[in-house]
């Protein structure tokens, strides 16, 4: 499958307001509802179930392809999971020397969230089922949720391979009715795996038929779809078919000029390409960026003018780029490029 650069821009998109989400701790003054936001998370799982499918639909036959594949998938995730996990241990432990020694009193008690169990939870990529979800690293909870769509996919294709859409269906038909608002707020439990595998499979749905290349495909198989869940008034479940849908039709349009299309340039191919990294990074640089200002500088961010605000924001994306960019090419890429 070639590069598609309209789907790698919607991949920095996503990773933008992923951040913006978790930015709003600064902008709490201003009292804006931001929550509705998450929804670009499961559009992550859309494109991933969307790309996946495409990759890997001819390349997965047997239980070694299966465990090649797993093994890739792997090493695309977790070095980077284990690497900011430990950075978040360590400031974990700068934390409490600084308030046994310093008297440094941080906005939460010590290795109570942070602590041995949700550790280990995270070190086996089951934080979001068992114990806190949002512990050291938060975002993290997507990487289990992220390898458990990789395995589901890799075994139903394995075993299924012919008659694969019938799987596909029956799950996106049967889950649909649990598929409600609290999906786009939760990340605490199996659900949240589902929830995720939902939106993974309704990528692969689309990217399926962008493989036959059947344009009345599309038409008969949302109509099946959405007149189904509309039936059962559960409406949020139609979000992750519009953003199928938007990647097949992105994926149609991939000879679009770069020089044209705004949505498609340079700068959102940069972020889309290292939108993992920048995921999985940003909150670190937000901590470590508000520490700075409110302990060395002596400045509370959360009391920050609409002004400064605005600008500590655009500091915040500009460190984490940075940063994100960094983790790529040394750690991400590097394990990823060794297979």
């Amino acid at each position: 499958m070639k590069n598609i650069d309209s789907i790698t821009c919607f991949k920095g998109i996503c990773a933008l307001i992923v951040c913006f989400i978790h930015f709003k701790i600064i902008i709490n003054n201003l009292n804006v509802d931001l929550s509705w936001l998450f929804f670009s998370v499961h559009f992550f799982f859309v494109i991933s179930g969307y790309i996946i499918f495409i990759k890997y639909f001819s390349e997965i036959y047997t239980i070694n392809h299966v465990l090649h594949f797993l093994k890739k998938r792997f090493f695309r995730l977790y070095p980077l999971h284990l690497l900011t996990l430990l950075f978040f241990l360590l400031l974990e432990i700068a934390k409490f020397i600084a308030h046994n020694y310093y008297g440094i009193k941080p906005n939460y008690d010590t290795f109570v969230k942070n602590n041995l169990e949700s550790f280990i939870y995270n070190i086996f990529l089951v934080h979001n089922i068992f114990g806190n979800p949002l512990s050291f690293n938060g975002p993290s909870w997507a990487v289990g949720s992220e390898f458990f769509t990789y395995l589901v996919f890799s075994l139903t294709f394995f075993t299924l391979r012919k008659k694969i859409i019938i799987p596909i269906i029956l799950f996106i038909l049967f889950y649909s009715k649990y598929y409600s608002s609290s999906v786009f707020y939760s990340v605490h439990g199996f659900s949240t795996n589902l929830n995720c595998l939902f939106a993974f499979m309704i990528g692969g749905l689309f990217g399926l038929i962008f493989i036959k290349q059947k344009l009345y495909s599309t038409i008969l198989i949302i109509f099946f779809l959405l007149i189904f869940i509309i039936y059962n008034k559960y409406y949020l479940a139609l979000l992750p078919f519009l953003f199928g849908w938007i990647l097949y039709q992105s994926s149609l349009n991939k000879k679009i000029s770069l020089k044209k299309d705004f949505f498609i340039n340079r700068l959102f191919q940069l972020i889309g390409k290292i939108s993992y990294s920048i995921y999985l990074t940003h909150s670190l640089v937000l901590w470590i960026a508000i520490q700075i200002f409110n302990i060395f500088l002596k400045v509370n961010v959360y009391e920050f003018t609409l002004l400064n605000t605005i600008l500590f924001l655009i500091l915040l994306y500009f460190l984490t780029t940075i940063v994100a960019y960094l983790s790529y090419k040394y750690i991400e890429n590097f394990f990823y490029q060794k297979l």
